[in-house]
Protein backbone atom coordinates (compact mmCIF):
# COMPACT_ATOMS: atom_id res chain seq x y z
CA UNK A 1 0.00 0.00 0.00
CA UNK A 2 1.44 3.32 -0.77
CA UNK A 3 1.10 6.47 1.43
CA UNK A 4 0.01 9.80 0.95
CA UNK A 5 1.16 13.25 2.68
CA UNK A 6 -1.63 16.29 2.86
CA UNK A 7 0.80 19.06 4.54
CA UNK A 8 3.78 19.67 2.23
CA UNK A 9 5.79 23.25 2.35
CA UNK A 10 8.05 24.32 -0.39
CA UNK A 11 10.42 27.11 0.05
CA UNK A 12 7.72 29.34 -1.29
CA UNK A 13 6.82 29.76 2.56
CA UNK A 14 8.83 27.62 5.29
CA UNK A 15 10.26 24.44 3.42
CA UNK A 16 13.21 24.01 2.79
CA UNK A 17 12.95 22.18 -0.34
CA UNK A 18 11.88 23.32 -3.92
CA UNK A 19 8.83 22.28 -5.66
CA UNK A 20 10.65 19.74 -8.08
CA UNK A 21 12.89 18.48 -5.16
CA UNK A 22 9.21 17.57 -3.63
CA UNK A 23 7.73 15.55 -6.45
CA UNK A 24 11.47 13.64 -6.80
CA UNK A 25 11.77 13.32 -2.79
CA UNK A 26 7.86 12.27 -2.65
CA UNK A 27 8.76 9.69 -5.51
CA UNK A 28 11.58 8.04 -4.27
CA UNK A 29 9.72 7.80 -1.02
CA UNK A 30 7.20 5.83 -3.24
CA UNK A 31 4.36 8.08 -2.48
CA UNK A 32 1.10 7.88 -3.54
CA UNK A 33 -0.03 11.74 -3.88
CA UNK A 34 1.64 14.55 -1.73
CA UNK A 35 -0.72 17.65 -0.82
CA UNK A 36 1.29 21.23 -1.36
CA UNK A 37 0.09 23.60 1.42
CA UNK A 38 2.38 26.44 1.72
CA UNK A 39 1.52 28.79 3.95
CA UNK A 40 -0.77 32.07 2.53
CA UNK A 41 0.08 31.40 -0.62
CA UNK A 42 -0.14 29.25 -3.61
CA UNK A 43 2.70 30.66 -5.69
CA UNK A 44 4.19 26.85 -6.06
CA UNK A 45 1.32 25.10 -7.14
CA UNK A 46 1.94 25.86 -10.67
CA UNK A 47 5.32 24.85 -10.89
CA UNK A 48 4.64 21.90 -9.25
CA UNK A 49 1.49 20.73 -11.32
CA UNK A 50 3.69 21.23 -14.04
CA UNK A 51 6.85 19.37 -13.36
CA UNK A 52 4.96 16.27 -12.31
CA UNK A 53 2.22 16.02 -14.96
CA UNK A 54 3.94 13.18 -16.63
CA UNK A 55 5.35 11.46 -13.01
CA UNK A 56 3.35 8.69 -10.92
CA UNK A 57 2.07 10.91 -8.58
CA UNK A 58 -0.66 12.76 -7.87
CA UNK A 59 -0.57 16.68 -7.04
CA UNK A 60 -3.32 18.18 -4.89
CA UNK A 61 -3.60 21.52 -4.63
CA UNK A 62 -3.31 23.34 -1.08
CA UNK A 63 -3.00 26.11 1.13
CA UNK A 64 -3.05 26.39 4.61
CA UNK A 65 -4.29 29.43 6.39
CA UNK A 66 -2.87 31.53 9.26
CA UNK A 67 -5.95 32.62 11.43
CA UNK A 68 -6.75 33.22 14.94
CA UNK A 69 -10.01 32.21 17.29
CA UNK A 70 -10.49 33.78 20.88
CA UNK A 71 -7.01 34.80 20.73
CA UNK A 72 -5.37 31.39 19.92
CA UNK A 73 -3.58 31.26 16.15
CA UNK A 74 -5.29 28.61 14.50
CA UNK A 75 -3.89 27.09 10.73
CA UNK A 76 -6.72 25.85 8.76
CA UNK A 77 -5.79 23.64 6.08
CA UNK A 78 -7.50 23.79 2.23
CA UNK A 79 -7.19 20.75 -0.11
CA UNK A 80 -7.99 20.51 -3.39
CA UNK A 81 -8.46 24.35 -3.76
CA UNK A 82 -8.91 26.41 -7.21
CA UNK A 83 -5.74 28.66 -6.94
CA UNK A 84 -7.57 30.50 -10.15
CA UNK A 85 -10.44 31.68 -8.21
CA UNK A 86 -10.03 35.88 -8.41
CA UNK A 87 -12.29 36.44 -4.54
CA UNK A 88 -9.91 33.59 -3.09
CA UNK A 89 -7.22 34.94 -4.55
CA UNK A 90 -8.39 38.63 -3.23
CA UNK A 91 -8.80 37.35 0.13
CA UNK A 92 -5.35 35.58 -0.01
CA UNK A 93 -3.38 39.02 -1.23
CA UNK A 94 -4.74 40.66 1.83
CA UNK A 95 -3.25 38.03 3.79
CA UNK A 96 0.11 38.76 2.53
CA UNK A 97 -0.05 42.19 2.55
CA UNK A 98 -0.79 42.01 6.62
CA UNK A 99 1.68 39.68 6.83
CA UNK A 100 4.24 42.64 5.03
CA UNK A 101 2.82 45.00 7.57
CA UNK A 102 3.82 42.63 10.44
CA UNK A 103 7.10 41.93 9.33
CA UNK A 104 7.86 45.31 8.83
CA UNK A 105 7.17 46.39 12.35
CA UNK A 106 8.99 43.70 13.54
CA UNK A 107 12.47 44.52 11.54
CA UNK A 108 11.81 48.05 12.12
CA UNK A 109 11.89 47.09 16.34
CA UNK A 110 14.86 45.28 15.54
CA UNK A 111 16.95 47.74 13.96
CA UNK A 112 16.01 50.48 16.87
CA UNK A 113 17.29 48.48 18.91
CA UNK A 114 20.71 48.34 17.02
CA UNK A 115 20.52 45.27 15.27
CA UNK A 116 21.70 45.13 11.75
CA UNK A 117 18.53 43.97 10.19
CA UNK A 118 16.11 45.39 7.53
CA UNK A 119 13.24 43.62 5.47
CA UNK A 120 14.56 44.18 2.55
CA UNK A 121 17.84 41.90 3.62
CA UNK A 122 15.15 39.45 4.76
CA UNK A 123 12.95 38.94 2.28
CA UNK A 124 16.68 38.65 0.53
CA UNK A 125 17.97 35.66 2.86
CA UNK A 126 14.28 34.04 2.05
CA UNK A 127 13.77 34.91 -1.48
CA UNK A 128 10.07 34.46 -2.50
CA UNK A 129 9.14 32.88 0.65
CA UNK A 130 6.01 34.03 2.91
CA UNK A 131 8.12 34.88 5.91
CA UNK A 132 6.83 32.29 8.76
CA UNK A 133 8.24 31.61 12.81
CA UNK A 134 10.35 29.03 11.02
CA UNK A 135 12.36 31.79 9.16
CA UNK A 136 12.37 33.75 12.77
CA UNK A 137 13.98 30.36 14.43
CA UNK A 138 16.55 30.44 11.35
CA UNK A 139 17.12 33.91 12.19
CA UNK A 140 17.80 33.31 15.79
CA UNK A 141 19.85 30.24 15.04
CA UNK A 142 21.96 32.23 12.62
CA UNK A 143 22.43 34.40 15.65
CA UNK A 144 23.75 31.81 17.83
CA UNK A 145 21.03 31.87 19.73
CA UNK A 146 19.41 28.61 19.51
CA UNK A 147 20.54 25.42 17.77
CA UNK A 148 19.79 24.04 14.34
CA UNK A 149 16.24 24.40 13.86
CA UNK A 150 15.56 21.71 11.14
CA UNK A 151 15.21 18.91 13.65
CA UNK A 152 12.48 16.30 14.63
CA UNK A 153 14.83 14.70 17.17
CA UNK A 154 14.01 15.10 20.73
CA UNK A 155 17.16 13.76 22.34
CA UNK A 156 20.70 14.87 22.67
CA UNK A 157 23.68 13.27 21.73
CA UNK A 158 25.85 12.15 24.91
CA UNK A 159 28.88 14.22 23.36
CA UNK A 160 26.47 17.39 24.06
CA UNK A 161 26.31 16.99 28.01
CA UNK A 162 29.39 19.31 28.35
CA UNK A 163 27.77 22.27 26.16
CA UNK A 164 24.17 21.32 28.24
CA UNK A 165 25.64 21.95 31.59
CA UNK A 166 26.75 25.54 30.06
CA UNK A 167 23.62 26.24 29.16
CA UNK A 168 21.82 25.54 32.22
CA UNK A 169 24.16 27.93 34.03
CA UNK A 170 23.08 30.57 31.87
CA UNK A 171 19.30 29.24 32.19
CA UNK A 172 19.68 29.08 35.70
CA UNK A 173 20.89 32.98 36.14
CA UNK A 174 17.58 33.63 34.46
CA UNK A 175 15.88 32.65 37.49
CA UNK A 176 14.80 29.04 36.14
CA UNK A 177 15.17 26.35 38.19
CA UNK A 178 17.05 23.61 36.46
CA UNK A 179 19.80 20.88 37.02
CA UNK A 180 21.33 18.79 34.88
CA UNK A 181 20.04 15.54 34.00
CA UNK A 182 21.14 12.35 32.73
CA UNK A 183 20.11 9.21 31.15
CA UNK A 184 18.73 7.38 27.81
CA UNK A 185 15.39 9.35 27.79
CA UNK A 186 17.49 12.72 27.20
CA UNK A 187 20.72 11.81 25.92
CA UNK A 188 20.45 9.03 23.23
CA UNK A 189 22.70 8.74 20.48
CA UNK A 190 20.92 5.75 18.71
CA UNK A 191 18.10 8.01 18.75
CA UNK A 192 19.71 11.04 16.25
CA UNK A 193 19.76 10.99 12.62
CA UNK A 194 21.06 14.18 11.95
CA UNK A 195 20.54 16.84 14.20
CA UNK A 196 20.26 16.60 18.37
CA UNK A 197 17.08 18.35 19.66
CA UNK A 198 16.35 22.00 19.30
CA UNK A 199 17.67 24.01 22.40
CA UNK A 200 18.68 27.33 23.51
CA UNK A 201 22.08 28.42 23.63
CA UNK A 202 24.26 30.13 26.70
CA UNK A 203 24.02 32.79 24.38
CA UNK A 204 20.74 34.11 26.05
CA UNK A 205 19.40 37.36 24.12
CA UNK A 206 18.45 40.52 25.54
CA UNK A 207 14.56 40.84 26.39
CA UNK A 208 14.64 44.30 23.62
CA UNK A 209 16.86 42.38 21.28
CA UNK A 210 13.97 39.76 19.82
CA UNK A 211 10.96 41.23 18.03
CA UNK A 212 7.75 39.63 19.04
CA UNK A 213 7.46 36.87 16.97
CA UNK A 214 10.91 36.39 17.55
CA UNK A 215 10.32 36.26 21.15
CA UNK A 216 7.24 33.73 21.07
CA UNK A 217 9.50 31.11 18.83
CA UNK A 218 12.16 31.63 21.55
CA UNK A 219 10.25 31.30 24.35
CA UNK A 220 8.84 27.98 23.13
CA UNK A 221 12.34 26.66 22.59
CA UNK A 222 13.46 27.83 26.03
CA UNK A 223 10.49 26.97 28.59
CA UNK A 224 10.73 23.08 26.85
CA UNK A 225 14.25 23.22 27.50
CA UNK A 226 13.56 23.91 30.83
CA UNK A 227 11.02 21.82 31.27
CA UNK A 228 13.34 18.03 30.32
CA UNK A 229 15.59 20.04 33.16
CA UNK A 230 13.47 21.39 35.81
CA UNK A 231 14.95 20.35 39.25
CA UNK A 232 11.36 20.51 40.19
CA UNK A 233 9.80 17.08 40.48
CA UNK A 234 6.16 17.16 39.44
CA UNK A 235 3.81 14.77 41.64
CA UNK A 236 0.57 13.54 40.69
CA UNK A 237 -1.54 11.12 41.09
CA UNK A 238 -4.70 9.11 39.57
CA UNK A 239 -8.37 9.94 40.89
CA UNK A 240 -11.95 10.18 39.82
CA UNK A 241 -14.46 12.29 40.74
CA UNK A 242 -18.10 11.27 41.51
CA UNK A 243 -21.16 13.70 40.72
CA UNK A 244 -24.64 12.79 42.13
CA UNK A 245 -27.40 14.06 40.01
CA UNK A 246 -30.14 13.88 42.94
CA UNK A 247 -29.80 10.43 43.78
CA UNK A 248 -31.03 9.87 39.68
CA UNK A 249 -27.84 9.39 38.14
CA UNK A 250 -24.28 9.15 38.88
CA UNK A 251 -21.25 9.75 36.57
CA UNK A 252 -17.28 9.30 37.27
CA UNK A 253 -14.74 11.05 36.10
CA UNK A 254 -11.27 9.26 35.53
CA UNK A 255 -7.99 11.05 34.90
CA UNK A 256 -5.15 12.48 37.03
CA UNK A 257 -4.64 15.42 39.62
CA UNK A 258 -1.45 17.71 39.86
CA UNK A 259 -0.28 17.82 43.05
CA UNK A 260 2.88 19.74 42.67
CA UNK A 261 3.32 21.25 39.42
CA UNK A 262 7.07 21.25 38.60
CA UNK A 263 7.78 20.67 35.01
CA UNK A 264 4.66 21.20 33.72
CA UNK A 265 4.94 24.89 34.39
CA UNK A 266 6.99 25.11 31.41
CA UNK A 267 5.61 22.82 28.91
CA UNK A 268 2.08 21.46 28.65
CA UNK A 269 1.08 18.26 30.25
CA UNK A 270 -0.37 16.26 27.15
CA UNK A 271 -1.27 12.94 28.22
CA UNK A 272 -4.20 10.78 27.59
CA UNK A 273 -5.46 11.43 30.50
CA UNK A 274 -8.24 14.56 31.97
CA UNK A 275 -6.04 16.82 34.53
CA UNK A 276 -9.04 16.90 37.34
CA UNK A 277 -9.14 19.77 40.11
CA UNK A 278 -7.67 18.75 43.39
CA UNK A 279 -10.89 19.04 45.24
CA UNK A 280 -11.23 17.86 49.22
CA UNK A 281 -14.47 16.55 50.39
CA UNK A 282 -16.48 19.97 51.64
CA UNK A 283 -14.86 22.04 48.76
CA UNK A 284 -17.28 24.10 46.74
CA UNK A 285 -17.49 23.74 43.25
CA UNK A 286 -20.17 25.33 40.21
CA UNK A 287 -22.55 23.47 39.96
CA UNK A 288 -24.38 26.44 37.46
CA UNK A 289 -24.04 23.98 34.50
CA UNK A 290 -25.09 24.93 31.19
CA UNK A 291 -25.81 22.64 28.26
CA UNK A 292 -23.73 23.91 25.28
CA UNK A 293 -24.93 22.70 21.75
CA UNK A 294 -22.58 20.55 19.48
CA UNK A 295 -19.81 19.96 21.97
CA UNK A 296 -18.42 17.17 23.04
CA UNK A 297 -15.81 16.25 25.18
Amino acid sequence: MQAIDLHVHSNHSDGTCTTQELVDLAIYKNLKAIALTDHDTTEGLEEIMEYAKDKNIEIIPGIELSTEYFGRDIHILGLYINPYNPKFQEHLTAFQESRVNRNRKLCQNLADEGIDITYESLCKRFEGAVMTRAHYARYLYEKGYVTYPRTNSEYMATAEKGKIRQILAAVEKLGYPVKFKDGKTIFDDSKIESHSALTPTYKIPAKTALSEEEAKVYSIIMRRFVAVFCSEECVAQKSEIKIDIGGMEEFVLKGTVILEPGWTKYDDYNKKDKILPNLEKGDKVNINFQPNEKETS
